[in-house]
């Protein structure tokens, strides 16, 4: 079934993603200038039922869009930045509309916009079918610098997927106060925010203490295991610790 709604989807909404990644490429735009790219992707996305949130992760150009509740969540992670001195005109041979301009020389006007419509075969499924599940689309900035992705992790952005992956918050992150047990601060199974404050070769860390006003925290990096559900529980917090 979800090969018919999907599919059907996104033929009703060809013109609209057509148009997109028409105006991504008329306009092109280098890394975390994508600001027209940004909007433009935002106003389809909203119009289609979303809860958008632009400047996510605090970068300026980046987009996660929300639709739906409950498990599996589902992402989709497109692109629209250009490279410079890319400029080009729809033909078959290099043709610059303005030499030096940028240009979409990857062709991320269409993998953006093929996301998108993927996202939206995706929410149709789910609405057909009446199943639970929640689908995201990541706006991703700056991809052609190589960061993007990046700081979007590192800021926060994808630990909500069903990855698998598992965080740990140490207990030096607990509290900017120097405490002797975790217990004296958190309950087992306690739901708490953390910021993530390292990202990077199979490894993430996490902090409450970051989040406390004024608190400059030092980026300590600890190993993870490669499947599990992100946790702060005192028996998660405990376990490894020699007394």
């Amino acid at each position: 079934m979800l090969e018919t709604v999907a599919i059907k989807a996104v033929e009703q909404n060809e013109k609209v993603l057509v148009d997109l990644a028409k105006k991504i490429w008329e306009h092109p735009e280098t890394a975390y200038n994508e600001v027209k790219a940004c909007e433009w992707t935002a106003e389809v996305l909203r119009n289609a039922g979303f809860e958008v949130e632009v400047g996510y992760a605090d970068l300026p150009t980046a987009i996660k869009a929300t639709w739906g509740k409950g498990h599996p969540i589902i992402g989709f992670l497109g692109e629209y930045d250009a490279l410079p001195g890319m400029s080009q005109k729809v033909c078959t041979v290099k043709d610059p509309v303005e030499a030096g301009a940028p240009g979409q020389g990857c062709g991320h006007n269409l993998l953006g916009v093929a996301c998108l419509g993927g996202a939206l075969g995706m929410k149709a499924e789910l609405e057909a079918t009446g199943k639970e599940g929640t689908v995201v689309y990541y706006g991703c900035p700056a991809e052609e610098a190589l960061t993007g992705k990046t700081f979007m992790a590192r800021n926060g952005a994808f630990v909500d997927l069903e990855t698998g992956v598992t965080g740990l918050l140490h207990v030096s992150q607990i509290s900017a106060q120097r405490i002797k047990n975790p217990g004296v601060v958190l309950k087992e199974g306690q739901k708490v925010k953390v910021k993530v404050i390292g990202v990077g070769d199979g490894r993430i860390s996490l902090s409450m203490k970051a989040l406390e006003q004024g608190e400059e925290t030092k980026e300590e990096v600890f190993h993870y295991k490669e499947s599990g559900a992100a946790t702060t529980g005192l028996a998660s917090l405990l376990k490894g610790i020699k007394l």
